[in-house]
């Protein structure tokens, strides 16, 4: 997911990020990469300079929500 390090973004664009602080459980392993878009625009300009083959979860508010400790890794 080389081509999200190199997008400019107006949200939060973290790498590497411990999905336990945004879980109501505090469990989960990291996130390749964790966006949180300051408007529908910015979502939209994030997902369509994603590749096409790139998997995206989305995560709502993380209630109710429990993560494998495996890392979601887009391929």
């Amino acid at each position: 997911m080389t081509a999200a390090r190199d997008m400019r973004v107006q949200g939060e664009l973290r790498y590497d990020e411990p999905m336990s602080r945004h879980t109501s459980w505090r469990a989960g392993g990291p996130a390749e990469v964790f966006f949180v878009p300051a408007s529908v625009e910015d979502l939209a300009a994030f997902l369509a300079a994603l590749d096409a083959e790139t998997p995206v979860f989305w995560h709502g508010v993380g209630s109710n929500l429990l993560d494998v400790t495996a890392a979601f890794v887009a391929s």
